[in-house]
């Protein structure tokens, strides 16, 4: 369906027959893309659900639509991701906010840590860069995004195993890590890496190390290829 219009519509679930779409959205559709009565578009609640539907009345404050038909659930990852990463620098930030929703991640947990970057941390317009993300590609799940946390409480906080990148090359590659079933937490430092301390305190909550080759990959890059890996590649590439 690359010629579909996808909406976001977070109130709305299958068992509602219409769904009424207002402010950013319903702008969107009729001042941006013009669209008229009796044109169809896919709605995606980012819960897991779509539907397509067919335009019934544009006002000046709704876009009113009637379903016609649930769209099959997606498979999701049989691995569920959750991305725990160190703020970095706003343009690259947003680009790695995007490429995490196309892969699937689950959930994604801005890091402070001892070497993050302090940037003024905007969760209302990454929410919004998120959604966009959501549409383009057509994905109906969107990633639970965390509130900025301590390196420590989210070391605590794991969901499933737990590891983190690491520059070294004594440790396993991250392929090697056995043990992984159905929930990871993924821990990729921000600019200057994760400090010695943190390592140890990680290694000592249980937390596995690993690498990813020889080459120095940059905090998104990192992000972005070990996600990729578990959500994408082992899954839905390989089999």
């Amino acid at each position: 369906m690359a010629n579909e219009h996808y909406v976001f519509v977070p109130e709305w679930s299958p068992e509602m027959s219409t769904v009424d779409i207002q402010d950013e959205e319903h702008h969107h559709l009729s001042r941006v893309l013009r669209v008229r009565a009796g044109q169809q578009i896919c709605i995606l609640n980012g819960k897991g659900a779509g539907a397509k539907a067919e335009l019934m009345e544009i006002t000046q404050i709704r876009t009113r639509c009637q379903v016609i038909q649930l769209l099959e659930p997606l498979n999701s990852p049989a691995i569920q991701v959750h991305l725990a990463v160190g703020i970095i620098r706003r343009p690259r930030w947003e680009w790695l906010l995007e490429k995490a929703v196309e892969l699937g991640v689950r959930k994604i947990i801005p890091l402070k840590s001892r070497y993050t970057v302090r940037e003024h941390y905007r969760p209302d317009r990454d929410k919004k860069i998120m959604i966009s993300a959501l549409k383009q590609c057509g994905r109906y799940t969107l990633p639970e995004l965390e509130r900025e946390m301590d390196f420590t409480m989210a070391v605590h906080q794991r969901r499933g195993k737990g590891i983190i990148l690491h520059q070294e090359y004594d440790i396993p590659y991250l392929r090697e890590v056995s043990g992984v079933k159905d929930e990871i937490t993924l821990f990729v430092g921000p600019e200057g890496g994760f400090s010695d301390e943190e390592i140890l305190y990680a290694e000592q909550e249980g937390v596995y190390k690993a690498h990813m080759g020889t080459v120095r990959l940059r905090t998104e890059t990192a992000a972005i290829n070990a996600v990729a890996y578990y959500t994408y590649w082992n899954q839905e590439v390989s089999r």
